[in-house]
């Protein structure tokens, strides 16, 4: 399995958490980049043989965090006032 995650311009990402039976050394979680569209981005790729169990959490920091918390914050809708009565 592998999950696209930010772009690497844009922030780092790493383990926050593992877990699982790993039943082999073929068993594997790695961070790496994928290209989508022109666009490097970070991924979080694990994999898993015959009678192994891996389970994998990564997370994502965005180098500029005001930026960030524009991005995530949810657009307000305009509101206008009547005049008059």
């Amino acid at each position: 399995m592998v999950k696209r995650m930010a772009r690497t311009r844009d922030a780092f990402c790493g383990l926050v958490q593992v877990g699982g039976e790993v039943s082999t050394g073929l068993d594997r979680i790695r961070i790496l980049t994928v290209n989508h569209e022109g666009n490097a981005y970070w991924a979080l790729k694990v994999s898993s043989k015959p009678k192994g169990y891996v389970t994998a959490t990564a997370k994502c920091v965005w180098y500029d965090q005001l930026a960030a918390e524009k991005r995530a914050a949810p657009k307000r809708a305009k509101r206008r006032r009547r005049r008059g009565g």
